[in-house]
């Protein structure tokens, strides 16, 4: 089943550590003075061209001022923590693990571009040595078209072209062709090119129409309800499983645009329920939490408390894995705090990680971190940062049980991307822990 970014040159990782050195205790360093070795400096404007993308002719690591964007609004910290994990990134190499590096890679690109950092995502998308590449610098194009830099876009939209225009059908499966092709599209539709659009949605499969629908969904006029019910409702009542899958979570955005129509939204809710049971549970309730989600975007409390009971109440009727349950848990306790319930969030969150500790022995060690990473995120999520600190440290210790640089290396940029996205700036000595970390990734990956 299919899953769903510039390299930086080792040194930087292990200049973090020399950095660390030199820390007494009479003068603790902040994290961006632990990790960072110098600052940004200016990056050169978007470039129409791009090199190659196969793995015979990999994209050379750009140098570390070349990550600095003219657009960047990132804290010293927070750009200190991408650089050490690009850096990371950059010690695996590509024969035999061009799939791994480009995934993390575009996993930190993403990351990036959730923040607004476009330049630096971009950047990392230079290095990346397969299809991947294109897809980042679409979604960095798409970005682009969001924030009003239109001639930014057209030339990342050219850089994408030029990217699927190297995939061969040899090397390239036909899902990640037309997840570049429906990424390019997305950006023009966007733009207001239908017409060029049109001619890159040919033969998508659902995980991509899916973009293009949810894209469709976030810009219909409010007048074209039924036209966008009207197209979930054959894709949900169908049988195959990607294609509702699919619809279901398009519906969830169609619900919460038309969240203040009552009828509507209530229209849409009916759909989702008399569909969902032909779905795994779990994709049930994670449609159940983006609809309370949105109620309480909307200021409707009661409607969020309501729907997250329902939650629960299925949470405790199913046998779970504990690595599929805590980022559940996790989530709930977010939505219960932001609507008020503070002490059934605190109580949720407490309960979660005593089953943690109580199942650990049953996770595997890879999954490990992933289980209770979401558990640190409701902490900083829940104005807990400091118990989230101390938990995040456990998160690392946690990515470190498999002795091989694989999965280390994922849980490591997994946590900067998760850390940053919460506003959590690690103290010096996590910040070493990470830099340190980095820096040993070798064999056996």
């Amino acid at each position: 089943m299919r899953r769903l970014p510039e390299l930086l040159p080792s040194c930087l990782v292990l200049a973090c550590v020399a950095a660390l050195a030199g820390c007494g205790g009479d003068a603790p360093q902040s994290a961006a003075q632990a990790l960072a070795t110098q600052a940004p400096a200016p990056q050169a404007p978007v470039a129409a061209s791009t090199s190659s993308t196969t793995p015979s002719a990999p994209a050379a690591a750009v140098p570390v001022e070349a990550k600095s964007a003219a657009h960047s609004n990132l804290p010293a910290w927070s750009a200190a923590l991408y650089d050490a994990a690009i850096g990371a990134a950059a010690r695996m190499p590509l024969d035999p693990h061009i799939k791994n590096r480009s995934k993390v890679q575009e996993e930190l690109a993403s990351g990036l571009l959730q923040l607004g950092e476009i330049d630096r995502a971009r950047a990392v998308a230079q290095s990346i040595a397969n299809w991947r590449k294109g897809c980042v610098l679409a979604d960095c194009a798409y970005e682009c078209v969001v924030q009003g830099r239109d001639a930014d876009a057209d030339a990342l939209l050219a850089q994408a072209i030029k990217v699927l225009g190297q995939q061969s059908d040899e090397e390239v499966q036909v899902w990640q062709k037309a997840r570049i092709r429906a990424k390019i599209a997305r950006a023009m539709l966007r733009q207001g090119k239908f017409e060029a659009a049109d001619s890159y949605l040919v033969d998508l499969e659902p995980a991509e129409a899916k973009l293009i629908a949810d894209e469709r969904a976030r810009t219909a006029p409010l007048e074209d309800f039924e036209g966008q019910v009207g197209s979930l409702e054959p894709a949900l009542s169908g049988t195959n499983f990607d294609v509702i899958k699919a619809a279901m979570e398009t519906a969830t955005l169609v619900y919460e645009k038309w969240y203040e129509r009552r009828e509507e939204r209530e229209r849409v809710e009916a759909l989702l329920r008399a569909n969902w049971d032909k779905l795994p549970r779990d994709l049930r309730l994670a449609a159940i939490l983006r609809m309370s989600e949105s109620a309480l975007r909307r200021g409707d409390k009661a409607v969020s408390s309501k729907l997250l009971d329902e939650t629960r109440l299925l949470v405790s009727a199913l046998r779970w894995q504990p690595e599929h349950k805590l980022p559940i848990e996790a989530k709930i306790a977010e939505l219960l705090y932001k609507g008020g319930e503070v002490d059934r969030a605190a109580q949720v969150v407490a309960e979660a990680l005593a089953y943690y500790d109580a199942e650990r022995a049953k996770i595997v060690n890879i999954e490990r971190a992933g289980a209770l990473r979401p558990m640190a995120e409701a902490l900083a999520r829940t104005d807990r940062k400091p118990e989230a600190l101390v938990l995040y440290k456990r998160v690392v210790e946690e990515g470190m049980e498999n002795p091989n640089s694989r999965p280390r290396l994922d849980d490591l940029a997994a946590t900067v991307v998760s850390m940053v996205a919460n506003g959590l700036e690690p103290d010096a000595t996590l910040a070493a822990r990470l830099a340190e970390i980095g820096a040993k990734l070798d064999h056996p990956w």
